[in-house]
């Protein structure tokens, strides 16, 4: 009595280093194919069907569609790597003399914020830093723009949050994957785009503390 059917089997195809966006930094990786195969008693015999590849982690396993692999090859090139680095260290700054004009006039506010209001000021320094990114087309064209966005957050959370970084970065990750507290991080972005007018002169009387002040609902 024959015993036939199918079943599918995971081929790595080859294995390297590439940067993990989950990891966000440089590891090693499995290029792995799908292959649906013939099987007589069990037996893979031959395969009948391609069902696609995919690239896993070998740290944290996480899995990635094969073009994250190009962008390791572009991002490794020098000249690419010192742009970025040149980039992220620009966007921090910025970043950080905005934040110190917003909150200006906030400091005794902002000392006495809950952790509730933590998260809020968090999502809307993000949104200013996500409008500083979106400022260079190069580093927003990348194959993986989040995996160069991360980098740039986890850059920005060393400078600034050097005894929080994990915890911090942990939020920031799961707002921009999942696209939460969107109103925040609007108004962070906002803060920092309309303060000049259609002619690209500054607009007179803008005040980026009152973005704040509505992130974190505060009374005037």
């Amino acid at each position: 009595m024959l015993i036939w059917g199918s079943k599918n089997r995971e081929i790595v195809e080859s294995t390297g280093t590439f940067y993990c966006p989950e990891c966000h930094k440089k590891t090693n990786y499995n290029l792995k194919r799908i292959g649906q195969y013939f099987t007589l008693y069990f037996i893979p015999i031959f395969e009948t069907k391609n069902l696609g590849k995919y690239v896993e982690c070998s740290s944290c396993k996480e899995h990635f569609k094969e073009k994250v692999l190009s962008y390791r090859n572009e991002a490794s090139h020098n000249t690419e790597n010192e742009y970025l680095k040149e980039k992220a260290s620009k966007i921090c700054e910025l970043t950080q003399m905005h934040m110190q004009l917003t909150c200006f006039l906030l400091e005794d506010r902002i000392k006495n914020i809950s952790f509730e209001e933590l998260k809020s000021y968090l999502a809307f320094e993000l949104g200013v830093i996500e409008y500083f990114f979106g400022m260079y087309q190069k580093l927003a064209e990348f194959e993986e723009p989040q995996a160069i966005l991360f980098h740039i957050l986890n850059y920005y959370c060393n400078q600034k949050y050097e005894k929080n970084v994990d915890t911090i970065m942990d939020l920031w990750k799961s707002l921009v994957v999942l696209g939460l507290m969107h109103k925040q991080r609007k108004l962070g972005f906002d803060s920092v785009n309309n303060d000049t007018n259609a002619d690209g002169t500054m607009k007179e009387g803008h005040y980026p503390g009152r973005y704040l002040v509505e992130a974190l609902d505060m009374e005037t």
